[in-house]
């Protein structure tokens, strides 16, 4: 579904008429069904690691001990894995992958204690994030050993990150330039429609007879059912292991 699919589900269920892409904007109340969804968008994807929302960013390593990840500003981005190799153009097939360790920030500021010019040059095996970007709000990794040519060498991210919120593009004078209201939602659609459908029925207190309160366990439902059925593509995640002494809090199976 699109955002305007999403929108008219939601008023469809709010006895309300259905309006068209033109239409999105011209009113208020369309204007926080709008809303509405781009919120419960949110909460969905928050709710899981979905299978959609994966994927793979390679970035180049710049001179020096920061790497900033593009697109991971106010994303939700989640690193799950990172590795280095010698930079190829990412369409192409990448050389071998070298898996590097996550350290803490007091670790790496160690490590960069003696000033850079100390640290080691070469393909980096550890990284920290270390925050953000202060003028594009990206995520900042510090990585070592450090890189002293740029793009010599390339992280290559698995990470999980929200999809863009529908919304209207604007050019550098604040004039719109086009918007993303036809992209296809990439979450599941049912627990995304049914929860905004709750947030904007709570100004009225119920919809066609049903409570505020049973709309949202509704959709509540409707989200662990959609995160069982994408979960069950990813078994292995489901089993983790104690670190100390017996299985308890655990969901190992022994024969």
């Amino acid at each position: 579904m699109n955002y305007l699919q999403l929108i008219n589900n939601v008023l469809t269920r709010l006895r309300e008429d259905t309006i068209t892409t033109a239409q999105i904007d011209t009113d208020p109340y369309w204007r926080s069904i709008g809303a509405h969804v781009n919120d419960a968008k949110d909460r969905v994807e928050d709710a899981w690691e979905w299978g959609a929302l994966r994927g793979t960013d390679v970035v180049g390593v710049p001179v020096g001990q920061f790497v900033d990840l593009p697109n991971s500003a106010d994303n939700h981005y989640i690193i799950n894995r990172v590795y280095s190799s010698e930079f190829y153009d990412p369409l192409l097939t990448l050389p071998p992958l070298t898996i590097l360790r996550q350290v803490s920030v007091g670790e790496i500021r160690q490590l960069y204690q003696g000033g850079i010019a100390t640290v080691p040059v070469g393909q980096p095996n550890r990284f920290a994030v270390t925050g953000t970007d202060p003028t594009t709000g990206n995520i900042r990794v510090t990585v070592f050993p450090r890189a002293d040519t740029a793009d010599e060498y390339a992280l290559t991210l698995d990470r999980v990150a929200h999809q863009d919120s529908y919304a209207h593009t604007y050019d550098a004078q604040g004039n719109i330039t086009g918007n993303n209201f036809s992209d296809t939602l990439l979450v599941p659609s049912l627990p995304v429609y049914t929860l905004a459908t709750a947030l904007a029925s709570r100004e009225r207190g119920e919809v066609g007879g049903t409570p505020t309160s049973e709309l949202f366990s509704i959709a509540d439902r409707h989200l662990s059912d959609a995160i069982a059925q994408d979960s069950a593509l990813y078994p292995n995640e489901m089993i983790w292991y104690s670190s100390g002494e017996g299985w308890a809090n655990t969901n190992v199976k022994t024969a």
